[in-house]
């Protein structure tokens, strides 16, 4: 059930569950950054945790490891705070989330701590071959507004001031920019009231800029210290609405072309070329575009047989489809991981965050069984035209790769 607590919207998900997930969202991320203040969206995120008007940090740290289990995390489009509780503390944990959300102190010599910390990450970042690759490859593929790396760059960090972080939490942290969602099993009434004690007043304005990638399908080389080779084949795939609305074609297709030990992928690249260890596919899908990923990390000298190979295989699919078998297994394997992905509180109350992309009908979205006989439908016709409808030459593939700093 969807309400408005002074202006908030509000869903409510019930579960029989004693632990309850109460999740506050804000629909900004990193490509609502200025190009002067990247990262203050992840910036913004770590300070909440810093201290408030009425609390020390020390204090948060203590009263949420006591009441179970607090965690934030900032993507490109959605910033989300959460605390995981027994039910019978939810006066408390809403106050206090809601404290460290609207009420945020931003001392100066904490965000001068919290300064060399997020640098400390993004260093652990760069030494990372993986994350190095693929925050590399967004910002070519997406350009820099949609596509720079969440946590920014090393020096937009250290030019960061309390101001900034100020001006975007006042743009974008009011009721009509945010959702505030709880899974578990909790009285409505009793929770609406305690958010209605709890939560700030202010202005319901929607400010979101575009979000429309500039899509580069060039061929980019990543150089890295790295011993192994990555190569990443993406394109455009469809957006969440499209998809929702396309029976979830995409998910299966991408499950068996490269989901697991029984995909094709895995079957062609590993088990029968020995080519690598990890090999896959995937997608991204938002309200304004879709992304279809492939990915293999191998040794350097065998990356031009590994595309040559993915290749094939796709263009197999194109005009074969794909061998029913695989496709019964990859319904039944995506299936389990929907279910999969609502088995806690905590991951069914984080689906919510699509509401802000969605056009359909959320309660519909997550009911599992409106989900399966959707799924269930897809035929190998419907892969067959899905492929070519997306993987097509006015569709380019786009390639990158992470190569060894010889």
């Amino acid at each position: 059930m969807k309400v408005a607590v002074k202006d908030f919207p509000v869903e409510v998900l019930k579960s029989p569950s004693e632990i309850v997930n109460l999740l506050i969202i804000t629909n900004a991320g990193s490509c609502d950054e200025d190009a002067d203040s990247y990262g203050v969206a992840h910036f913004l995120e770590h300070m909440f945790f810093k201290g408030t008007t009425k609390r020390h940090y020390k204090d948060i740290n203590k009263i949420s490891s006591r009441l179970g289990n607090i965690n934030a995390f900032t993507s490109q489009r959605k910033t989300c705070y959460t605390l995981t509780f027994l039910k019978d503390d939810l006066e408390e944990a809403v106050e206090l989330l809601c404290e460290m959300v609207f009420e945020p102190a931003f001392p100066e010599d904490e965000f001068a701590t919290e300064k060399g910390v997020i640098v400390e990450e993004w260093v652990s970042g760069q030494d990372n071959p993986s994350s190095f690759h693929y925050n590399s490859s967004f910002e070519h593929l997406m350009g820099s507004q949609i596509g720079h790396p969440v946590i920014g760059t090393k020096e937009s960090i250290l030019d960061m001031t309390t101001e900034k972080i100020r001006r975007f939490k006042d743009k974008y942290y009011n009721a009509g920019n945010m959702l505030i969602s709880i899974c578990g099993d909790v009285d409505e009434n009793q929770f609406y009231s305690i958010l209605d004690k709890h939560l700030p007043q202010t202005e319901s304005i929607l400010n979101v800029n575009n979000r429309s990638p500039t899509w580069d399908f060039g061929t980019k080389e990543f150089k890295h210290p790295a011993k192994q080779a990555i190569v990443t084949l993406m394109s455009q795939g469809q957006n969440i609405n499209e998809k929702v609305g396309n029976k979830f074609i995409q998910n299966i297709f991408m499950n068996a072309f490269g989901g697991g030990m029984h995909s094709m992928l895995f079957d062609r690249i590993r088990e029968e070329l020995g080519l690598c260890y990890a090999v896959g596919s995937g997608d991204i899908a938002y309200r304004e575009y879709g992304l279809n990923y492939m990915y293999c990390y191998l040794d350097e000298a065998n990356i031009s047989l590994c595309i040559n190979e993915m290749q094939l295989l796709l263009d197999s699919v194109k005009k074969n489809g794909i061998k029913q078998d695989i496709i019964d297994v990859s319904k039944k394997n995506y299936l389990f991981q929907v279910g999969k992905s609502s088995e806690t509180t905590e991951k069914r109350n984080s689906s919510t965050q699509l509401m802000f992309d969605l056009d359909s009908n959320f309660d519909e979205y997550i009911d599992f069984a409106h989900r399966k006989k959707l799924v269930e439908s897809i035929t190998n016709d419907d892969i067959v035209h899905y492929a070519n409808d997306v993987f097509h030459e006015n569709n380019p593939i786009k390639l990158t790769t992470l190569t060894q700093i010889k």
